[in-house]
């Protein structure tokens, strides 16, 4: 039932419980997208502390709001990942910590479906600190613009957000890549047009959207890159 977000567990853990209605169910242009971006120190779930969390809420295939918040990691930021996002150690010196800016996204993203580029990590990094400042994870249905990419368009070689931007056009966002308000502004854009591909199944429903990211008979191509030389030792 965990893997399921039209079920919720009830307080003392042995029981769970169906949303009346649930997002999942309503159509794609009357329920908000919530488009999340998060920097983080790291890529380790429990050891990584977050540096900015962006989103932008889309309805109806138009931005309503924006979420832009630099974080207090709690520990220093590593100087290669300081050089990617352009966010120092002096610049959430005086941020807030995640135990205070993430009810402010709950309250931002409560009722939406979460969306984000590789959302496993995004959605199980913010679950993880949810559970632990408020108690319950985030609850929100998840999509990720990364496999919906790969099921969509099999003929695509690359679906990183820079090969999505680059081949359908899009602009670099408000502000630099690798920030997250940024990065979830071209993602918003990268997710409306994977919906509104021509000669592909419509989704119409979240429900329609989620099941396209995970349909296993869908093509897709695999390929391994391995270098020559490793051929030629093996």
């Amino acid at each position: 039932l965990a893997e399921d977000p039209r079920f919720f567990e009830l307080p003392g853990g042995s029981r769970w419980s169906v949303f009346d209605g649930h997002v999942i169910d309503a159509s794609l242009q009357e329920v908000d997208l919530i488009v999340v971006d998060v920097e983080t120190t790291g890529q380790r779930i429990g050891e990584t502390g977050i540096t900015e969390l962006g989103a932008v809420k889309l309805r109806g295939n138009q931005v309503v709001d924006r979420f832009d918040r630099l974080v207090n990691p709690g520990r220093p930021i590593p100087a290669y990942v300081a050089q990617l996002t352009g966010i120092s150690d002096a610049m959430v010196a005086d941020a807030p910590g995640i135990e205070e800016v993430l009810p402010d996204f709950d309250a931002f993203a409560r009722g939406g479906v979460l969306v984000a580029h590789n959302a496993a990590f995004d959605a199980a990094l913010l679950d993880h600190h949810a559970r632990r400042i408020l108690g319950r994870p985030l609850g929100l249905p998840c999509v990720c613009t990364l496999k919906l990419a790969r099921r969509r368009m099999p003929e695509l070689e690359r679906a990183s957000l820079d090969a999505l931007r680059e081949y359908f056009g899009i602009g670099a966002g408000n502000g630099s890549r690798h920030r997250a308000l940024a990065d979830a502004e071209i993602t918003a854009e990268v997710l409306m047009r994977l919906t509104a591909l021509p000669a592909r199944a419509p989704m119409c429903t979240v429900a329609e959207l989620m099941a396209a990211q995970e349909d296993p008979a869908a093509d897709r191509r695999l390929r391994i890159r391995i270098p020559r030389t490793t051929l030629e030792r093996l």
